[in-house]
């Protein structure tokens, strides 16, 4: 029996794209990523009309467009060229971008203008400049904070987004990599650090159930993998994360 055509998929697909797109506006790339590749399995997935197909992948190449040029994406991979009309070749990478590392999402690093050499970004020294402000003003921050000292770090951060995202990308990096030194408790005091400021991130909660899963503090893990659901019922990691838990208690 053929696959009927539902002209409702096209609004699915084309209400996760639009999802994607306010999530990358939030600097929330994983989380992005995730939507976007819903979009492509269901555009893969669902029979339409040529009609609906030339609009769906109009708006696709527009926002692969949109995605390869902002500063999250190119900072955290680098420069990609996405190919029009190519939906099973960019799922395809996409999957690869979220495997890499779970969703350990790279951001800036403490240490980044000592390892990263000059030339590596083609940019002017205005932006140099800009930049440098950025992950000064964040180290001020982040240093108030390690000292529990959480206003004098609002006040710096104030309502600049961009020292906000350095100082989450700091936590989230240093306590990915206490976990994977064995330092749970110090890799929960990092993502909890990074709560303070943005508690409406699943990425965080996820990293927490993470860590206290390596310490079979099961409970623990699933009150945190629930909250990262509350806030994206639609984040797919997540579920099978409290698949898995629910399974182990």
């Amino acid at each position: 029996m053929k696959k009927a055509i539902k002209r409702e998929d096209v609004g699915r697909i084309e209400k996760k794209l639009n999802e994607a797109r306010f999530l990358l506006q939030q600097n929330k790339l994983h989380s992005c990523l995730l939507k976007f590749k819903e979009a492509l399995e269901l555009l893969l997935s669902t029979k339409m009309l040529p009609a609906d197909v030339k609009i769906i992948n109009t708006k696709i190449n527009e926002f692969q467009s949109l995605m390869s040029n902002t500063t999250t994406f190119t900072e955290t991979y680098g420069p990609v060229t996405f190919h029009d009309d190519e939906a099973k070749t960019t799922l395809e990478f996409i999957n690869q971008l979220l495997i890499v590392k779970d969703q350990e999402i790279k951001g800036y690093v403490e240490e980044r203008i000592g390892l990263i050499e000059k030339n590596h970004y083609e940019v002017d020294a205005a932006k140099n400049s800009e930049e440098s402000f950025i992950e000064l003003r964040g180290r001020e921050a982040k240093n108030y904070l390690d000292n529990d000292n959480f206003e004098a770090a609002k006040e710096i951060i104030g309502d600049d987004d961009e020292i906000l995202w350095w100082v989450l990308q700091a936590y989230n990096t240093g306590g990915i990599n206490f976990r994977r030194q064995g330092h749970y408790i110090d890799a929960l005091n990092e993502f909890n650090k990074a709560l303070m400021l943005q508690s409406d991130d699943e990425g965080l909660h996820y990293n927490i159930a993470r860590a206290n899963i390596e310490m079979n503090r099961w409970e623990e893990a699933l009150d945190a993998i629930q909250k990262a659901l509350k806030i994206n019922p639609d984040f797919s990691e997540g579920k099978l994360l409290e698949s898995f838990i629910k399974k182990r208690i």
